[in-house]
Formats: structure tokens, C-alpha cells, sequence
């Protein structure tokens, strides 16, 4: 007893489906077939389960295994607990929130009439035209379609496509192309179904059948976008009930596909916003803690050395040094003045504009200082710098020191604050200290 060629080649691209897809057998329609393999003694591949991993509650998943009880319903995690790798942690430490995972993405529905792409080499082809043709040659065109025809209506399709390539080396057209191509199809070669459609729309952009069974072809390679198209013109053309279902199937699973592409779409569009929305709240957060930095760093004096005429104060204009803004200003000076920065008094009076003002224009014009000794905000500042000037030892390192003029600060007529004359400091000998008379 022989089986026919076309139920063998039908049974290889069945088996070779399962080959592919072994998880088909699963599908209840096929319940029959996977019993009787059982039967056989075959053994079914177990269903393939959904990951289920275990994942953890601190943000992480954790391949290895360990002990983790809970007592009394502790629900609220309160606990902490130590980990087989070595690592201990409790739940309320504060971390990085982890990235959460992306949802795998939707996968397609199994197709399960899906053909197996045939790899044969490429059929024969007739030539571009028939050209000029005898009596006999055309006559044996005609038998050889005839034949075919009648092969294929007996179900032999192999049969059919030998009288057929018989007919397309002779007399070659579109449509015995496309009758060509269904054979093909009905042997469940979409591949040669296809180049076959191919090479009647060539000749003939609007031949029906070849649109339908090249979008047939497609369907069953699963490229159901450029069915869709094939199908749709076909029926434009030549309205066909028979492929309605085919047409309906085809339309869904574009349908779907867009539905998925489009959520995608949708999912990537948020999560690009949010990465934006977080940067900029990164880029806010930078600046404000640059701004509060600022804004607690104390204020670029310069050293008191840029400030002008720190040398023309009274009694003070002569001494070694301190001419030039300071820049010449002697190192016990230098230590003086940087003690006085570090007063929080004298660092809060120097963030006073009527104050810095105040001490410019004594700084500019030394007798102006007597002006603002009566003044609530500037006069404590000037007593407490001319103090620390006079009498707080900083001054000895000079040469003759402050205590070398005659009398020392201390003998000058009234002391300091208040009762410093309006008339100049006693006149010295130039050769005493290196004090100059002062006008």
C-alpha cells in the first residue's frame, strides 16, 4: 500500500512544526495526536510555566535559598534577618529606590497552522514571452494545462505542477503562474507559491488569484501585514467569499499587532518623561544647594588688604608697611586682621552696607571716623577694631611697636574711644620710631 506523495509531504511540514513548536501538542485540538504518541511510549514535553521566581520585598530577587519566618503576622517587616551570602540588612534602612523591572511584552498568540518555510531551490521559469509558436507547440501548451487540471482536481498536486511548468516553458501567463502557485500551496511550499505570484504580477498587476494566493502564502508565513494588503486588493478586484476567514484571521492579527506597538509606544513616551521630570528635579535640587552654600559662606573680604587706605588711619599712615591698601602690611598685622574677620560680631557688621560704607569713607578720610563714633551700628565697630588696633598686642611686632610712639597709644591725650582730640597726635622726632608728624 502506497501513500500519497502530497499526505507524506503534508505530515514532514506537520512534524517539522512540532519540531519547531513542541509546546502545540498542548493545544486541545491536538490532544489526540499527543495521546497517541504517548502511546507510543513518546514522551510530551512538560508546558512551559511563567517564571516565578521569588522576588523579594527588598527590591531585589534572590536566587539562592534561604530562611525567612515570620512570626506573629509580622505583616509590617519590622524585623531584620541575615542572608545565607553574608549580608545583613533590616527594612527600614534607607536605599536607592530600584528601577522596576519592564513588563515583558505581550506575546503574540500561537498561530498553530503556520507553515514551515520551504528552503527547496527555486522552481523553472518560462521565458519573458512566448514569442512566436508553432501549431504543435501551442497544442501541446493546451494539453499540458489540461492535464494539470485534471491532476489537480484528483488531488495530485505534484502531478499538476510538472504538467504546468510543461505549459509555462511553452506559452507562459499569469494566471497559469498563478494556477502553478497554488499547487504549490497546497503542498505547503508558500516559498514557491510566492515567487510564482511574484512572476505573474509582474505581467499582470491586477490578477486576482495570484493576490489571493500570494496573500494566502503569506498568511501562512506569518507576515500578516503584507497578507493583509494582498487579501484586501485581491477582493477589490474579484470579490471571493472563500477567503472571508482567512481575510477576518488576518485583519485581527494586524490589529493586535498595532495594539501592542502602540502600548509600547505609549509605555516608552512615559518612561522618557519621567527620566526628564526626574533630571530636572536633580538639576533644582543642585542649584537650591548650590544657592544655600552660598548664601552661608562668609563674604570675600579680600584679606582686608583691598581695602583702601588702611595706612591713613590716624597715627597710623607713618608706620612701615602700611601704605599701599595693606599690601605691604607687616605678618603680625595680617594675623590681627584675620582674628578680627573671625569675630562673628565684626563678620555680621561687615554684611552691613551702612557699615562698609562708614568704613570706606574712614578708610578714604581717617578724620571722618570721628562722625560716626556717636552712630548706634557704626560707632561699636569702629571702637571694637581701634581696641583690638591699640591694645590687643597685635601692634608690638612692628618696628618701635605702637608702644614706641611717644607716650605709647595709651598717652595719647583722652585715650581712644571719645576722647581723641580733634587736633593731631603730639608731634615725634622722625629719628624716635619712624613715626611721621601727622597734620
Amino acid at each position: 500500500m502506497s501513500i500519497p506523495a502530497d499526505k507524506v509531504a503534508g505530515l514532514k511540514a506537520f512534524v517539522g512544526m512540532l519540531e519547531a513548536q513542541p509546546e502545540l501538542l498542548h493545544l486541545p485540538e491536538l490532544s489526540f495526536f499527543a495521546k497517541y504518541l504517548t502511546s507510543l511510549g513518546a514522551t510530551i514535553p512538560a508546558k512551559k510555566k511563567k517564571d516565578d521566581s521569588h522576588s523579594h520585598g527588598h527590591g531585589h530577587q534572590e536566587a539562592h535559598e534561604h530562611e525567612h519566618q515570620h512570626k506573629d503576622g509580622c505583616c509590617g517587616h519590622d524585623h531584620g534577618h541575615e542572608h545565607g551570602h553574608g549580608e545583613s540588612h533590616g527594612h527600614g534602612h534607607a536605599e536607592a529606590k530600584p528601577e522596576e523591572p519592564e513588563e515583558d511584552e505581550e506575546p503574540e498568540e500561537p498561530d498553530p497552522d503556520l507553515m514551515t518555510a520551504d528552503t527547496d531551490a527555486p522552481q523553472e521559469m518560462g521565458p519573458e514571452s512566448a514569442g512566436d509558436l508553432s501549431d504543435a507547440d501551442q497544442e501541446k501548451a493546451t494539453e499540458a494545462k489540461m492535464a494539470a487540471s485534471e491532476a489537480a482536481s484528483n488531488g495530485d498536486r505534484a502531478k499538476a505542477i510538472e504538467h504546468y511548468t510543461v505549459a509555462l516553458k511553452l506559452m507562459p501567463s499569469p494566471l497559469t503562474y498563478a494556477k502553478r502557485a497554488e499547487c504549490y500551496l497546497k503542498l505547503k511550499k508558500p516559498n514557491a507559491a510566492v515567487r510564482d505570484c511574484d512572476k505573474a504580477l509582474a505581467s499582470n498587476p491586477d490578477s486576482a488569484k495570484a493576490l489571493r494566493v500570494r496573500g494566502s502564502a503569506y498568511r501562512y508565513l506569518g507576515n500578516y501585514e503584507a497578507a493583509k494588503t494582498d487579501l484586501a486588493a485581491a477582493q477589490r478586484i474579484d470579490y471571493d467569499d472563500s477567503i472571508d476567514e482567512i481575510q477576518k484571521f488576518v485583519n485581527k492579527r494586524c490589529a493586535d499587532r498595532m495594539a501592542r506597538a502602540t502600548k509600547k509606544k505609549a509605555k516608552a513616551a512615559e518612561k522618557a518623561q519621567a527620566e526628564a521630570k526626574a533630571r530636572k528635579a536633580k538639576a533644582q535640587a543642585e542649584y537650591e544647594a548650590a544657592k544655600a552654600a552660598e548664601a552661608s559662606s562668609p563674604p570675600d573680604m579680600g584679606g582686608m588688604g583691598g581695602m583702601p587706605g588702611m595706612g591713613g588711619m590716624p597715627g597710623m599712615g607713618g608706620m612701615p608697611g602700611m601704605g599701599g591698601g595693606g599690601g605691604g602690611m607687616p605678618a603680625g598685622m595680617e594675623q590681627m586682621m584675620g582674628q578680627m574677620m573671625q569675630d562673628p560680631e565684626m563678620m555680621a557688621a561687615m554684611s552691613n552696607p551702612k557699615v562698609m560704607a562708614a568704613m570706606q569713607q574712614c578708610m578714604s578720610n581717617p578724620m571722618a571716623a570721628m562722625q560716626y563714633m556717636s552712630d548706634p551700628e557704626v560707632g561699636p565697630i569702629l571702637q571694637k577694631m581701634m581696641g583690638k588696633m591699640m591694645g590687643g598686642g597685635g601692634m608690638g611686632g612692628m618696628p618701635g611697636g605702637m608702644g614706641g610712639m611717644p607716650g605709647g597709644m595709651g598717652g595719647m591725650p583722652g585715650g581712644m574711644p571719645g576722647g581723641m582730640p580733634s587736633n593731631a597726635m603730639p608731634e615725634a622726632d622722625d629719628d624716635a620710631s619712624g613715626i611721621e608728624e601727622v597734620d
